[in-house]
């Protein structure tokens, strides 16, 4: 191999790329940024507003800008190669868009917190055997409730259903959940022929 071929071949080895993401049925960016940005297969989204093309915010409060905003990320998602779905599985790893307490006809289900969580639950599990994973393969959760005082009942039917090596988890009091719901909950997964491990101490820990 000549000395010029070495070369070459480091630099494609060493090479990264940034590809600019631009959506032509969209606003332009309000500052110093682009709408989105495709890395090693990943696109990373600048967040969106609930602007037309001509950058004006729609008039309808925050129902149209949201029905806006979403039009708008739906533009440069299929501008990057992306969608947007329940799930999304990506090497392995399952990661699970929040779900909420609503039957298949997407009402919320009656009863509050303790039955929104319980049917949430119900949802996430369904959307996981989809991907190939399980409640016994979730690594993570993260639990957004409406009212933090809810927290021992959404806990309470939690626990009915990761009932041992339990996933990592999370939970915030937000201002607001769609749709008015309880709970959201959210997940992140393995997909595959899982092996549970227990870690200790590191052996070299020293007191």
């Amino acid at each position: 191999m000549s000395t010029l071929a070495k070369t070459d071949s480091k630099t494609n080895v060493n090479r990264v790329t940034k590809t600019i993401v631009t959506s032509p049925d969209i606003y332009k960016p309000v500052g110093p940024y682009s709408q989105a940005i495709l890395a090693n297969k990943t696109l990373y989204v600048s967040g969106m507003l609930g602007m037309d093309p001509q950058g004006q915010l729609v008039c309808g409060g925050a129902e149209t800008q949201t029905r806006q905003a979403l039009n708008n990320l739906e533009h440069v998602l299929v501008a990057g190669g992306a969608s947007f779905d329940q799930a999304i599985l990506a090497d392995k790893t399952l990661y699970v868009s929040g779900v909420l307490g609503m039957d298949p006809e997407a009402q919320l289900v009656p009863g509050g917190a303790e039955a929104q969580a319980k049917q949430a639950l119900d949802n996430l599990k369904h959307v996981l055997e989809a991907g190939g994973a399980s409640l016994e393969s979730v690594i993570k959760t993260t639990i957004l409730l409406a009212n933090m005082e809810d927290f021992p009942a959404v806990n309470k039917i939690y626990a009915e259903y990761f009932t041992k090596d339990q996933p990592a988890r999370a939970t915030f009091q937000v201002a607001k959940l769609p749709k008015d719901a309880a709970v959201e909950i959210e997940a992140i997964a393995l997909s595959g022929d899982l092996v549970v491990a227990v870690a200790g101490p590191c052996p070299c820990t020293r007191t």
